[in-house]
Parts: C-alpha cells; structure tokens; sequence
C-alpha cells in the first residue's frame, strides 16, 4: 500500500512539474531543446540551458539548431544502444568465465563505439558551430570554461 501510494504521488509529481515546465516554455523551439545536444548524453543539469538561453539566439538559428540536432538523433540514438548493450556483455564477461581475450576483444569494441560517439558529438557540433556568430562562439566558450571551472575540470586543450 505504501509502494502505490508512492508510486501515485511521483506521477503526480512529474505530472506537476511537467506542466508547469510546458507553461514556462511559450516556444514550441525553446532553447531547452538545443541545449540538450549542446551539454552531450550525459547531461543533465539546466545550466546548459541557461547558457544558451544568454546567447540570445534568434528564431532562425534555433531553427537551424533545432535541424541539426534531428538530423544527428537518430544516430545518437543507435549509437547509444549500441553502446549500452557492449557495455552490458562487457560487465557479464568480466563476471563470467570468459578468456582474456574475449574481454579484450569487447573492451577494445566498447572503445571504438565511445569513440564514435565523440565524433558524431563533434561532428554535430562543428555544424552547430556554424549557426553562431563569432560574438556568441566566443560567449559560449567563456561559459564552458567557467563551467569546467566551477566542477573543477580543467578545460581540454586543443
């Protein structure tokens, strides 16, 4: 009994808190959608949303991100799965019985796919890249860094 009324009070929750997200957000294109690409899978704070929110993008390159972003989904999407399933044969190899190569040979797969993923992430992003101005490129790259600074994460070299 304690379990469903639980259960009911989360739906009632997320259903609450969903609304009132769908209210604050006029725009059918908000920047919140954009952001999602910008912070990468695992994201999944609101400060990506703010920072671009502060670039002030126009209709037209919300637009033109909002594209970008569906045009690589579906990909992020397979690839993920993908992903999760080596990852998951991975982790019951290690817990099994299997030979040293086998796992070599899964971690080695898992790698590739991660590496994947970071350049279809950077690929994305270079196409992204080109929808900024040079004002908001330089904007946004002062906002990763104080974002790598506050976590404590020195930024990536080029």
């Amino acid at each position: 009994m304690l379990a469903r009324k639980i259960s009911v009070l989360s739906i009632l929750l997320l259903l609450v808190g969903a609304g009132a997200q769908a209210q604050a957000l006029p725009n059918p294109l908000p920047a919140q959608t954009v952001a999602q690409h910008f912070r990468g899978p695992k994201g999944r704070e609101r400060g990506p949303q703010m920072m671009m929110e502060q670039l002030n993008l126009s209709q037209a390159q919300m637009q033109e991100l909002e594209e970008i972003q569906q045009k690589y989904e579906d990909q992020f999407s397979q690839k993920r799965t993908v992903l999760h399933q080596a990852q998951q044969e991975l982790s019951e190899l290690m817990a099994g019985s299997a030979s040293t190569s086998q796992i070599r040979n899964k971690y080695r797969q898992v790698s590739q796919l991660r590496q994947e993923m970071g350049d279809l992430h950077f690929e994305s992003m270079l196409e992204m890249r080109e929808v900024l101005t040079p004002e908001q490129r330089r904007q946004f790259a002062e906002q990763m860094q104080q974002r790598h600074q506050r976590r404590g994460q020195p930024m990536p070299k080029e």
